[in-house]
């Protein structure tokens, strides 16, 4: 019998590999990085949509860390959930947008 919970926690441990517990705040660099491409973005404005990734997106399933793909690829992610999980095209730019800014590495 204790083969077992050491086989659920590897389950559990494999499970959330690609998913995170703690959603990271954008920083100065990331903002100031991200602004030279999105002059307009702000710090509030990513942080808008990092509440909205947690608690639109992070309702439904679990949520990857911004750095497991690259900037680009993120607007393309969120366009596809985005009729699933109703979200405006303003809300849809704003988690793109907070992605983006924490995917760099």
């Amino acid at each position: 019998m204790r083969l077992l919970p050491k086989l659920v926690v590897s389950a559990a441990l494999l499970a959330v590999g690609g998913c995170i517990t703690v959603l990271p705040a954008v920083t100065p660099e990331q903002l100031q990085r991200f602004q030279a491409q999105a002059p307009t973005v702000t710090q509030a404005s990513l942080d808008s949509g990092r509440a909205l990734y947690l608690n639109r997106c992070g309702t439904c399933h679990r949520l990857y860390a911004p750095t497991r793909y690259e900037p680009e690829y993120w607007p393309v992610m969120v366009g596809r959930m985005q009729e699933r999980a109703h979200l405006a095209p303003e809300q849809r730019s704003l988690i793109s947008q907070y992605l983006q800014a924490t995917s760099a590495r």
